[in-house]
């Protein structure tokens, strides 16, 4: 009887002994995975098939961790590549309207034999460079406020076709200038959404500048109102040139520089859709952009709709 007893115990014994090791091995395994990805492997990712619930727990929350950090790895790199994109094109575009403005300046002090009338024009080129300067820097200064939430933003009830109608009678000249006609389908009562009043004037004025500079060669520009239970959209379009398809996903990013879009769909700063996008999105809205060329592009947002 007592040696069944030793025998069965040195069984368990080596039994346990062997799953130790075993354990032992997997632990070791995670371990080495886990140098691994802290080496900068971070598509390593650690596979063992085990019996304990503890490992498979562990290797689970492991992967997990291992996702959750490429992906934030991933997105730290596209962070640095923007921002170093956007230092370059940032002194791109002060470096070309400072430098004009310059040499402006330097002409009218020391060019003698200038008109009366040359001077005029020199110096009213030098105010509208300036003041491209003072937009550019104006632009950038509010989307570092957006991106680091030191922006004032105050939601309240707000009639957007109010500020529609509004903005479309301040817009008068800009519409003759343009030669373009403004079609308006709104609806004939106030439609209430909650939403900062000052930042949807932004985002309105963005995009109706946009239509009005790159839309004029489809001669209308329409702005439109759908209101439903949840969400109230507001779409912007015209019949112009449009954009690219191939552009179509980055538009919004800021300073965006495509193969064509610097010089034809983000002239300037390219800062206006970024800031705009941003704006939406403080407002827990959407924003999306559609374009056939010279049949329509459409710029379209959403906001709360204000029970």
């Amino acid at each position: 009887m007592m040696l069944w007893l030793f025998l069965i115990t040195l069984f368990c014994l080596v039994a346990l002994s062997f799953q130790h090791l075993r354990l032992l091995r997997q632990v070791h395994r995670v371990y080495e995975d886990l140098i691994e990805v802290n080496k900068g492997d971070f598509n390593q990712r650690i596979r063992i098939q085990s019996r304990y619930r503890t490992v498979v727990k562990l290797v689970k929350e492991c992967n997990q961790f291992i996702n959750k950090f490429q992906t934030n790895m991933e997105h730290m790199g596209y962070l640095d590549k923007s921002r170093r994109q956007m230092t370059s094109n940032m002194s791109h575009d002060l470096k070309t309207p400072l430098t004009s403005l310059l040499g402006y300046v330097q002409a009218l002090r020391e060019d003698a034999t200038l008109t009366e009338k040359e001077r005029q024009t020199f110096l009213q080129i030098t105010h509208q460079k300036g003041q491209k300067l003072q937009s550019l820097l104006n632009d950038f200064f509010e989307l570092s406020k957006l991106e680091s939430d030191d922006s004032s933003f105050h939601l309240q009830k707000t009639d957007v076709v109010r500020v529609i109608k509004e903005l479309i009678a301040g817009l008068y000249h800009d519409f003759k200038n343009a030669n373009m006609k403004p079609v308006l389908e709104l609806p004939k009562t106030p439609v209430m959404v909650w939403a900062d009043k000052k930042s949807v004037e932004r985002i309105l004025t963005n995009l109706l500048s946009n239509g009005l500079h790159y839309g004029k060669y489809g001669g209308v520009l329409g702005i439109s109102v759908i209101r439903d239970k949840n969400l109230t959209w507001i779409e912007i379009w015209d019949h112009g040139k449009g954009i690219d398809q191939e552009d179509l996903p980055y538009i919004f990013n800021r300073l965006y520089t495509g193969q064509r879009s610097r010089n034809r769909i983000l002239q300037g700063n390219g800062l206006g859709l970024t800031i705009t996008k941003k704006l939406v999105e403080k407002h827990n809205g959407t924003i999306k952009v559609e374009s056939k060329p010279f049949e329509k592009t459409s710029f379209s947002f959403s906001l709360p709709t204000a029970k």
